[in-house]
């Protein structure tokens, strides 16, 4: 039997009073806070391309690995229309995490670059 802690705090709330950590889990579900559809970030693949290119294809690596990646962390940015990486990485790789099983260390700069790129 999982033993499960309650929080005695109330979530933190994000400028609007959106749950912080709402964009995350609507990149993770495709879905903006609110459930709209994320925008279409395909425009971005040429970026994310070379991007690829110059850090991992000398590992062999391809590009259908590495898109879920780019396009998490461009999803992210996309719904929290701001900040910097910095400030939410835990919880974005976390995300990941839950999304990619065992993937984290693997595609946690992919990830990042998405946010950057677009």
């Amino acid at each position: 039997m999982t033993r499960v802690e309650k929080s005695v705090h109330a979530p933190a709330l994000e400028p609007g009073g959106t749950p912080a950590g709402a964009a995350i889990g609507g990149a993770l579900s495709g879905t903006e806070p609110g459930g709209r559809a994320s925008g279409d970030l395909s425009r971005y693949d040429p970026a994310f391309r070379t991007d690829l290119d110059r850090n991992h294809a000398h590992l062999g690596d391809r590009y259908d690995d590495y898109e879920p990646a780019y396009r998490y962390g461009s999803s992210l940015r996309q719904q929290c229309q701001g900040g910097a990486w910095s400030a939410l990485e835990v919880d974005a790789l976390r995300g990941w995490e839950l999304r990619q099983p065992g993937a984290r260390e693997r595609f946690k700069d992919a990830a990042r670059r998405g946010w950057e790129i677009i």
